[in-house]
């Protein structure tokens, strides 16, 4: 099911959970984050790279994007970027997942406005505390 944002708050919409969109390229991460998340009672919607991702955003504004860093054509970074350029998505919160240690890049990932930087695998707990923080607003992870 695609909810078309934004939606007239009302007590129907309000009852609705947050929509999440998780996109990475490896079809076993993205289907692993996306049942940790349904099972949390987020609704989670999926594309398999910022392509993808870009062009269901143009219909659809999620709630938040979990996203990897290492994919083919834009990597997470890049993603992001052509995100923020959007004007509707500046605000819109972004977690990002990788794969590498070493890719953990904090202050690129502070420029980029990311609101959190996860270490894969991904445990669920870390995931649910990242993403809670940031759909509420002034907490953090």
């Amino acid at each position: 099911m695609t909810i078309p944002f934004p939606l007239p708050v009302t007590a129907a919409t309000a009852a609705l959970p947050p929509v999440i969109l998780v996109v990475d390229d490896d079809a076993a991460h993205r289907d692993l984050h996306c049942m940790m998340l349904r099972r949390a009672g987020y609704h989670a919607e999926a594309a398999d790279g910022g392509e993808e991702a870009l062009r269901w955003m143009g219909q659809t504004q999620p709630a938040l994007v979990l996203t990897d860093l290492r994919m083919p054509g834009l990597d997470g970074f890049a993603f992001v970027q052509q995100l923020r350029a959007q004007p509707r998505l500046t605000g819109l919160p972004v977690i990002m997942v990788t794969g590498d240690a070493p890719d953990l890049e904090p202050d690129r990932a502070v420029a980029a406005g990311l609101h959190a930087l996860i270490a894969k695998p991904v445990e669920m707990g870390a995931l649910l505390s990242a993403v809670a923080a940031a759909l509420t607003p002034g907490r953090t992870a």
